[in-house]
């Protein structure tokens, strides 16, 4: 009974997961596409609006060049998270791989956790280590997605 239990949220977890890497391609894709939209196209005048200027004449043509840099989709999280990537058996091996090689992480730390520790222990995790950004978090905060799903399943608000 436990183990189907278990396979089944197992199962359920995959699945969510194959979601959100469609979901995030597509944003990635969006991202990419509105970047390369020509800025020198004329504006329409809305009523109640104020007008844009339509004569990029007086404007240096830095202003006219598309730009090239692309805003990159990156997984955010806690440390706690970033741990669990690299316990063995929780997460499969292709999917951490795809998530670290195809976006990266970003990773708030927090006071007594050491991720750089879980990084190094973790095979996987160090290879792509150079997708793992660290950032330290410098104003306590109490606040964790973990905390907040604790209180929500024990019917607890969350204000």
């Amino acid at each position: 009974m436990e183990y189907e239990e278990n396979r089944r949220g197992k199962e359920k977890c995959e699945q969510e997961i194959r979601a959100q890497k469609l979901i995030e391609g597509h944003h990635q894709q969006k991202l990419v596409n509105a970047i390369t939209v020509d800025i020198t196209g004329k504006v329409a005048h809305r009523k109640g609006h104020k007008r844009k200027r339509v004569n990029h004449q007086d404007k240096p043509n830095c202003f006219l060049q598309k730009s090239k840099a692309v805003p990159q989709v990156k997984l955010l999280c806690g440390a706690d998270m970033l741990e669990s990537l690299g316990k063995p058996n929780l997460w499969k091996n292709e999917d951490v791989t795809e998530i670290l090689s195809s976006f990266g992480i970003i990773c708030i730390t927090r006071l007594g956790s050491n991720a750089s520790n879980f990084i190094y222990e973790s095979d996987i995790l160090w290879k792509y280590k150079h997708m793992i950004h660290l950032v330290e978090e410098w104003i306590t905060n109490d606040v964790s997605s973990t905390k907040i799903r604790r209180a929500l399943r024990k019917g607890m608000s969350i204000r």
